[in-house]
Formats: C-alpha cells, structure tokens, sequence
C-alpha cells in the first residue's frame, strides 16, 4: 500500500469515527428518554389537597 492510500484510509477512519461520535451524541438523551416515559406516566401520591 502506498503512503497516500494509507492516509487517505486513515482519514476515512476518522471521518467515520467522527460521524458516529456526533450520531451518539443525540441518540443518548432520545435512550433516556424513552426509558424515563413510563414513570412520568404513573399517577402521583395522594398526597396534599385531595377531595373525596
């Protein structure tokens, strides 16, 4: 392999690397959120003002 196609596939690397780093960044908080739903679903305490 010469010089210039192993850094052309070293750049490759980067970029890919770069691009799956920028995708994990707003995939993360999307996963936690999806995980958090149910409990903010849940009734809450019956706890305070409540009337009968």
């Amino acid at each position: 392999m010469s010089e210039e196609n192993k850094t052309e596939l070293n750049d490759q690397k980067t970029e890919a690397r770069r691009d799956f780093i920028k995708k994990a960044a707003y995939i993360a908080p999307v996963i936690m959120t999806m995980n958090a739903m149910p409990s903010l679903a849940q009734a809450g305490s019956n706890t305070g003002n409540v009337i009968i």
